[in-house]
């Protein structure tokens, strides 16, 4: 039923209106939503569960075991010596270490060692020249043995020594090293000395950065990270390695979690004052770990491709890593430390002496031709980032997105999926606005459940099958808006009809009537029926001859006394007071809520109005009023009931 002074609004308006607002609310995508949206990308990783890496990736941890075995962290550089040794022998293609060698080895005391030589050597001067001539020429001839011990003793102490020599004799070993993000902590560094080691790992830059038309080094600048300082390895070691690249992750901004990799950094920090020229004569753009080795292992130059967006994406050969504008990978994670192949640093320090028992056992099966990536996996080494399965070590972060790429699995969301998620969430708001008022209440649910869940559905199969990331929570929370904003306009508008309905008809029906029209208000149309009733007619005897007695200021209370009276009593027995024709009143029992018993209702009110009247009577009679006869008549049979009249007035 439509009332005039309801809104004129409907599903498809109201509809509108809310996904409107909600496009509005992914173009200024606040926090609480992009939070949400970053833990149901979590959460599709837990429903997929985890998967095995790629066999090409061997993962050197370590672990709790090494610790126990080596001793605390940092350990002396002379196991790292054995291990480079050991794991030559087994023909990995590439090495790679999640670890960097930024100060000399804190184990070494090589002055101890040098003060022993030199109080030897003057010990040594001040007896020759205490001796005989004859024995002093006899002792310069003879060689003095404990001066070459010492000299030995000394190289063989020289642990940073003994590893750069073990780095020079195996190919391809990648060195990580960090970089700070905070000004302030690059400034403890000095500026020389920020560019001194700057220049030890610059041999590594990256040689190939392709722009497009609309594209500079400036623009590549203002997108990827900034490189505020530099913690390297030591010369030594650089100079016998065949790569270098950071193994600096930077965290989601919305919860701190990692989720995608860094690729690419450069240095110096951007800054929107400098002129083009400054950057093509100073800037440098450094590869990450992941990318350094995977330069190794394809043996292919990386080319990075720019666009006036930001970074398009990084060529590998025949491979493409799919990157955000900032030069970032989304990493598809397999799992945890358990999906990729697994070898204790320790197990390579004392070559596998436990597990050479075994005659089946073969080391080369593990490593050769594979990558090896070197990483803390022990919690009290302190380097365990939070994924969307928990808290993983840095050197899996690695090994997750150097299996995206050789498997071609990383995940992408590019720049035209905005307009993507902008149009899933009109079309969803839409079509639930369309469908919801043409079904009952119960469907509507269900048809809005059902179209959450089919996008849900495709939603995981487009990003385990074919590597998107969509949006999820933007969506399926328009959905929601549009469903709630929908019904509670309904509900809103059903409570005000039915107030409406109890307030006009309480006088003339009966509260089962009213009850009935709440819960059916569409009975209140124009139509009718064939019904079998009982109508009910009653009137003032000699009405006439007691309106022209009594003046009109007298009459008219008179008059509403009695028809109150008489009407509640046919309320009280179900009957509906159809209309009032002066004194006279017409009532119908059986209508519009159907019983059986409706003549006897009738039959019922009607005595019990005598009755009542007789009372009345007594009342009037005391106040001066003349006495009042009813002549009521019943009849019962088959009747045309309905609204009948105009569309603005029925009776």
């Amino acid at each position: 039923m439509k009332l005039k002074y309801i809104p004129q609004l409907n599903s498809l308006r109201i509809g509108i209106i809310l996904t409107l607002l909600m496009l509005g609310v992914i173009y200024k995508r606040p926090m609480f939503m992009e939070q949400l949206e970053a833990r149901a990308y979590d959460i599709r990783f837990g429903v997929r569960g985890e998967q095995p890496g790629t066999d090409q990736i061997v993962v050197v941890a370590m672990d709790d075991q090494s610790i126990e075995k080596l001793g605390r962290w940092p350990w002396p550089r002379n196991y790292w010596s054995v291990f480079f040794k050991n794991i030559r022998n087994y023909q990995p293609r590439v090495i790679a270490l999640d670890v960097v060698f930024s100060e000399p080895d804190p184990n070494l005391n090589l002055n101890f060692l040098k003060t022993i030589q030199e109080k030897y050597l003057e010990l040594t001067a001040e007896t020759k020249s205490q001796e005989k001539p004859a024995a002093k020429t006899q002792s310069q001839t003879e060689p003095d043995p404990f001066i070459p011990f010492l000299q030995k003793l000394e190289a063989d102490s020289n642990t940073d020594l003994s590893l750069a020599q073990a780095l020079g004799e195996v190919k391809n070993v990648i060195l990580g090293w960090f970089f700070y993000e905070y000004r302030e902590e690059a400034e403890q560094i000095g500026q020389e000395e920020n560019e001194r080691r700057m220049n030890l790992v610059k041999p590594f830059a990256l040689k190939i950065l392709q722009f497009k038309q609309g594209a500079d080094l400036k623009l590549l600048a203002s997108h990827i990270p900034d490189i505020q300082g530099f913690q390297v390895n030591l010369p030594i070691f650089t100079e016998k390695i065949s790569g270098s690249g950071y193994f600096t992750f930077l965290a989601d901004t919305v919860d701190g979690v990692y989720r995608h990799g860094n690729l690419l950094a450069g240095y110096p920090p951007f800054d929107p004052q400098k002129p083009l020229d400054f950057y093509a004569q100073n800037y440098t753009v450094f590869p990450s770990l992941s990318l350094e080795t995977l330069r190794l292992y394809l043996d292919q130059t990386p080319a990075v491709v720019v666009d006036p967006v930001g970074v398009q994406q990084i060529k590998l050969g025949q491979y493409r890593i799919p990157v955000n504008e900032a030069g970032m990978v989304m990493i598809n994670y397999r799992g945890g430390i358990s999906s990729f192949k697994t070898v204790s640093f320790a197990d390579l320090v004392d070559d596998f002496e436990k597990a050479r028992k075994d005659p089946n056992f073969d080391p080369l099966k593990i490593f050769k031709d594979k990558i090896v990536l070197v990483g803390p996996t022990a919690v009290g080494i302190y380097d365990i980032r939070a994924t969307p399965f928990g808290a993983l070590p840095g050197v899996l972060l690695h090994a997750n997105i150097i299996d995206n790429v050789l498997q071609n699995r990383a995940l992408y969301r590019p720049s035209w999926m905005w307009g993507f998620d902008l149009i899933a969430i009109a079309i969803l708001g839409i079509l639930l606005s369309v469908i919801y008022p043409k079904v009952k209440p119960v469907f509507s649910g269900a048809f809005a459940l059902a179209l959450a869940l089919g996008y849900l559905v495709a939603n995981y199969y487009i990003f385990n099958n074919l590597h998107y990331s969509l949006t999820i929570v933007y969506p399926v929370s328009s959905l929601l808006v549009v469903y709630m904003g929908i019904t509670l306009y309904h509900y809103t508008m059903e409570e005000r009809e039915k107030r409406f309905i109890r307030n006009t008809f309480s006088v003339y029906l009966s509260p089962a009537v009213i009850s009935d029209l709440l819960h059916n208000p569409e009975k209140l149309k124009l139509g009718g029926e064939n019904k079998r009733l009982t109508i009910f007619f009653s009137d003032i005897a000699g009405f006439t001859s007691i309106s022209e007695k009594l003046p009109t200021e007298q009459l008219v209370p008179l008059l509403n006394q009695y028809l109150s009276e008489m009407s509640d009593i046919v309320l009280k027995h179900r009957g509906t007071v159809d209309k009032y024709i002066g004194d006279a009143v017409m009532a119908i029992f059986g209508a519009p809520v159907d019983y059986p018993d409706h003549a006897k209702s009738a039959c019922l009110a009607a005595l019990e109005m005598q009755e009542r009247l007789i009372e009345l009577n007594k009342k009037w009679k005391a106040e001066g009023f003349p006495p009042i006869n009813c002549r009521i008549g019943l009849n019962t049979g088959m009747v045309k009931v309905g609204n009948m009249g105009s569309t603005k007035r029925m009776d």
